[in-house]
């Protein structure tokens, strides 16, 4: 019996000092190094926007040069179409009578809603409230281009269309004038010119853990 307790003494006893020594076990752990991380820009899909004059001024802001119009890609947020009537009268004279020919030209244009459209004018002109945007819709057609313009002052107003002749509603499109008709209800909300835009976020940030100082 005897011999049977001092053995479970000492198991017991080596158990003990087993358990110790195991909550005294540390583990190596290596250094944590820091990894700076790299910028990187978070870019949304493109929205539109609609043209002001705000925008434009903001353009190469930082650089202090003049705003440039042409350089961005416009669109028109309404559908138009453009028609054009001429009548051209030709008076002859065959066998002493006098003979009137009659000759009528008709012409349409349409520019879908979202047709993109470019500025070629490097300096655009102005107006009392603003520039005056010509925007061409017909790379073989050079000298034709539609006129938008601010209906009021301020750096936040849209570019809409502008008439020749509001009461007609005709434009000058190329050497002619051609009455337009707006696709849409709504005939106080004219087209105007919008761009697409993209935003991006660029955040840094450094993660570094000190490692103290010692005398020398």
């Amino acid at each position: 019996m005897a011999c049977q307790k001092g053995y479970f003494y000492r198991l017991l006893l080596s158990c003990l000092i087993l358990t110790l020594f195991s909550g005294c076990a540390t583990k190596y752990r290596p250094p944590v190094v820091a990894k700076p991380k790299v910028d990187i820009p978070v870019t949304d899909d493109s929205r539109p926007i609609a043209v002001t004059k705000g925008i434009i001024n903001r353009v190469n802001a930082d650089d202090q040069k003049k705003p440039r119009p042409k350089d961005f890609q416009y669109y028109i947020s309404k559908g138009i179409t453009l028609r054009l009537v001429r009548l051209k009268e030709q008076f002859t004279v065959e066998s002493g009578e006098l003979i009137i020919t009659k000759q009528t030209k008709r012409e349409q244009i349409t520019i879908e809603e979202n047709l993109h459209g470019l500025i070629y004018a490097d300096v655009p002109r102005t107006d009392d409230k603003g520039y005056l945007l010509e925007v061409h819709f017909e790379e073989k057609y050079p000298d034709c281009f539609i006129t938008f313009h601010q209906t009021l002052p301020g750096d936040d107003v849209k570019y809409s269309l502008r008439y020749d002749d509001i009461k007609t509603k005709t434009i000058k499109y190329g050497d002619d004038y051609y009455t337009v008709t707006v696709d849409g209800i709504d005939p106080l909300d004219p087209p105007y010119l919008f761009i697409k835009m993209k935003s991006s976020d660029i955040s840094a940030s450094d993660e570094r853990k000190a490692s103290g100082i010692k005398l020398p």
